[in-house]
């Protein structure tokens, strides 16, 4: 793996062993705090209801959804699900393009006054919220540069969805929603950004566990035209139908995680320009051993593939 690559590398998941369900990194409060409150997700025993299943399917991680301090385990699933050049690339453009937006966004239809103050607006409210979340993030990773930095890009972003929103939308329309054109209008933009932005996962060589509908890892090619046993033709046109479905999925996870993500792939970008190696090195020879050892989890750091908590506690 090239030295500057802030990717893992689609070579290490060359094999697909069977690990059984082992966690390497202590559970922390936020964890703990999700599997007491809402076991049915988080911490099923047996098989998860129909809601249940299908929150994981739509969400394939929901764990990384809920906690905002978990830094070896959001770092452990950045490295795991983006781990070819096209994906991560694909995320460092359309991830600041979609909270760039959501800025915008907020322009529009959460003012707080007239024109006198156009920067008055919820956005303001959101780019304070960042950048504590991200200081705190900072501050535990005992990492104040990164913290300070993705501060400065917030405010850069939040620069950038204001200005477009002084430049695109009619004062004069009437209702908010007719005030820019279609093609402009903040809700499109941050679709069409989504959409690109789930549609790198395609350049993945592996489908992780709930994403299949399985709870095992797959190949791309399995996940969209089967395996290489026989199958009629039907069966594999009604898979590779499944593809756009799970990008729309895909498309709604990637723009509630963009603001999560955002740190998260600046320190990586920080960390490939040479910025503390041995913190690089700690976190992705974390996720290199588990590769290694093959079926990776995706409810901890470790092994065993789609398995719930409760695996954990047979073992």
């Amino acid at each position: 793996m090239p030295a500057l690559y802030p990717w893992i590398g689609a070579a290490s998941f060359a094999e697909l062993r069977d690990a059984g369900p082992e966690c390497l990194v202590a559970a922390t409060r936020e964890e703990a705090f999700w599997r007491r409150v809402c076991p049915s997700v988080f911490a099923p025993r047996g098989k998860p209801s129909f809601l249940a299943r299908l929150v994981l399917h739509v969400t394939v991680t929901p764990m990384a959804f809920v906690t905002f301090l978990n830094l070896h385990y959001q770092f452990y699933l950045t490295h795991l699900l983006h781990t070819t050049s096209p994906a991560w690339l694909s995320h460092a453009v359309c991830i600041p393009a979609n909270v760039a937006l959501l800025f915008y966004a907020l322009a529009i239809f959460a003012p707080f006054s007239t024109s006198a103050a156009p920067l008055a607006n919820g956005g303001l409210v959101l780019a304070l919220f960042l950048c504590l979340w991200y200081l705190g993030m900072a501050a535990k990773l005992r990492n104040p540069l990164w913290g300070l930095t993705a501060c400065a890009l917030v405010g850069g972003l939040f620069l950038a969805g204001n200005e477009v929103a002084r430049v695109a939308v009619d004062p004069a329309a009437g209702s908010m929603w007719s005030r820019t054109p279609w093609h402009l209008h903040p809700l499109f933009l941050s679709g069409v950004t989504s959409v690109l932005q789930a549609s790198g996962h395609l350049f993945e060589q592996r489908v992780p566990p709930r994403a299949n509908r399985t709870d095992r890892w797959m190949t791309m090619r399995e996940f969209m035209w089967g395996a290489e046993e026989q199958m009629p033709l039907w069966k594999r046109l009604a898979k590779l139908s499944w593809t756009p479905v799970g990008v729309l999925w895909g498309a709604l996870d990637e723009w509630y995680s963009s603001a999560k993500l955002l740190p998260m792939f600046l320190l990586q970008l920080m960390w490939a320009l040479g910025y503390k190696a041995e913190q690089r090195r700690e976190f992705q020879e974390q996720t290199l051993q588990i590769l290694r050892r093959g079926n990776h989890a995706m409810d901890w750091v470790g092994t065993g593939g789609g398995a719930f908590v409760r695996d954990l506690e047979r073992r």
